[in-house]
């Protein structure tokens, strides 16, 4: 399906403007070097190619049969498919009622066919110059490492329109999944040599050992998996059923099994965006937390407070580091991490310059934060953005800016600083949210057991009998449950820190600075007193309210 060589059209049309002539115009228009068929019986020729009358009159073999076509039609294309011995077809109409989605299914099956939608929106793949889209989608599409899996049509959408360069190799709209699901796609992104990141738009997991299975198999391969799963809440649960008729899932199991594989799960869009341009960039962190240099008293302070809201550690600089930072900055500015390098504007490029060196060559940063409001520059080259671009020049550590305020970007020193490999994330939340994803998939990888002390894979085919997600005591590894809480907070209790002083855990907070004593911090077993009882009463929840093929028995869910 997604690499296909020859491809039919049916319902491509002359007319313009309608759903069948943006679809063939757009597979056309992006390059696709394979064979493709017009399919319509009303037109001998569309966009200059032969139109066929029907599947079973095509002079070849074809491996994807897109059907653009209406409800009442579906089913008797779709047969005519499967006749003709065509193994895959993309399916945007709704497939509603569920007595056609059924009959649909049933054709498919039988027919060993793999089947994109319905109530989706197509895919491009653009290794390839595969696009099956008939909706309105940039024309001018560079190749990138992201790769993405999605249930909703526009979030399919907007990533592909998005401004800030990041840049794909494969978008799925997996819609209602009549046959195949988000965790073939996941499987099929992973397999591609240019591939860094996936990003999943999540609904719920209709193949919940096929998709554990890929999250395996990325975290083998070190690919990073991020993830936006919707539904959470009682309310956002009934819209997921009545959208794509699915069970949203209890939402404890889902984190459950994203803590496990290593998952980056984010809460919004523009968190997921950000997460994916910092790890696209390919850089992993250092040991030691994040370091941040800003202009700014009052954002720094704003950075320090979600530092802690997230618990993403900052980097606890030596005495050797103050020193040097005092040294150059003006008076009255004190030596610290988040740093706030900016005095009277004297000499300012300068001052950051050094301030960002003994930052970056501390041996307790891990990453570095260039926090600015990022506006227009008169001299782009010589001032922030030329720091940033010659800071990521001279270190192998991770650097990135993060503009505090999206809507004060300025897009072309944005796209300078993008062009030279630095990511720009866009809002302090989400930009410092990224870095502590990018910290906690250090952890990850650093107490990860080696393969020969991992239980096997599950297989994807058949019927399955694994254990989901991993008990917690078993004779083979099992992630720590509740999951590490690490630099970036895996286990998300949400409950507040104590204090400096307080909790024996937590040094450095009275001078802007937040570290864990000793390294790695032991890792808890079970969250404490009320956040025990709160996670257990969420755990067991009764079968119906887990996704379809789970069940709950006791600490474990089993398919």
């Amino acid at each position: 399906m997604l690499e296909a060589r020859s491809v039919a059209v049916v319902g491509a049309s002359a007319r313009p403007g309608s759903f069948g002539q943006q679809l063939l115009s757009q597979l056309l228009r992006g390059g696709y070097q394979g064979t493709v068929h017009p399919v319509n019986p009303r037109h001998p020729e569309v966009l200059g190619l032969p139109c066929r009358p029907s599947l079973a009159e095509l002079p070849g073999p074809v491996d994807l049969a897109v059907l653009a076509v209406p409800n009442h039609a579906l089913e008797a294309e779709l047969q005519a498919a499967a006749d003709a011995a065509i193994p895959a077809a993309v399916i945007f109409a709704s497939c509603a009622p569920n007595e056609l989605a059924e009959r649909l299914r049933a054709i498919a099956k039988a027919a060993g066919m793999a089947v994109c939608g319905g109530n989706g929106m197509g895919f491009f793949n653009l290794e390839q110059r595969l696009r099956v889209c008939g909706y309105p989608e940039p024309e001018d599409l560079p190749c990138g490492p992201v790769a993405v899996v999605s249930h909703s049509g526009s979030v399919f959408s907007a990533l592909l329109h998005n401004q800030r360069g990041l840049r794909f190799n494969l978008v799925v709209s997996c819609g209602m999944e009549l046959v195949t699901s988000a965790a073939a796609y996941l499987d099929h992104a992973l397999e591609l040599e240019s591939t860094r990141v996936v990003a999943l738009f999540l609904e719920t997991v209709r193949e919940p050992a096929a998709f554990r299975a890929a999250l395996a198999k990325a975290a083998d391969r070190g690919v990073q998996v991020v993830a936006l799963k919707v539904g959470r809440s009682r309310a956002g649960g009934a819209m997921v059923a009545a959208h794509s008729g699915a069970l949203a899932g209890e939402d404890g199991a889902y984190q459950a099994l994203f803590d496990a594989y290593g998952v980056a799960r984010v809460d919004t869009l523009d968190e997921l965006a950000d997460t994916c341009e910092l790890f696209a960039a390919g850089r992993p962190a250092f040991p030691g937390g994040l370091a941040a240099i800003h202009d700014s008293g009052g954002e720094r302070a704003h950075l320090i407070d979600l530092a802690e809201e997230r618990e993403v550690r900052l980097a606890g600089i030596s005495e050797a580091t103050r020193r040097r930072l005092a040294a150059v900055l003006e008076p009255g500015l004190p030596a610290t991490n988040p740093l706030d390098a900016w005095g009277t504007g004297n000499d300012a490029d300068a001052i950051f310059a050094a301030c960002i060196r003994a930052l970056l060559e501390d041996p307790d940063t891990a990453a570095l934060a260039i926090n600015l409001d990022l506006t227009t520059e008169p001299t782009p080259e010589t001032s922030y953005t030329g720091l940033a671009v010659e800071a990521l020049r001279g270190t192998r550590k991770p650097v990135a800016v993060i503009g505090s305020l999206a809507a004060a970007i300025d897009p072309a020193d944005a796209a300078l600083l993008r062009a030279a490999g630095v990511p720009v994330l866009e809002g302090a939340a989400t930009g410092l949210a990224a870095m502590g994803h990018l910290l906690a998939a250090r952890d990850f990888y650093a107490h990860r057991p080696p393969a020969s002390a991992r239980p096997p894979p599950t297989p994807t085919g058949g019927r399955r009998t694994a254990r989901w997600p991993p008990p917690r005591r078993s004779t083979a590894w099992t992630p720590a449950w509740p999951p590490r809480s690490g630099s970036a907070g895996r286990w998300r209790s949400r409950r507040r820190r104590p204090a400096c002083g307080t909790s024996p855990r937590w040094t450095g907070c009275g001078s802007g600075s937040t570290t864990r004593s000793g390294s790695p911090p032991p890792t808890p077993t079970w969250p404490a007193g009320s956040a025990r009882r709160r996670w257990w009463r969420r755990w067991r929840r009764p079968a119906s309210s887990w996704p379809s093929g789970w069940s709950t028995t006791g600490s474990s869910g089993r398919w």
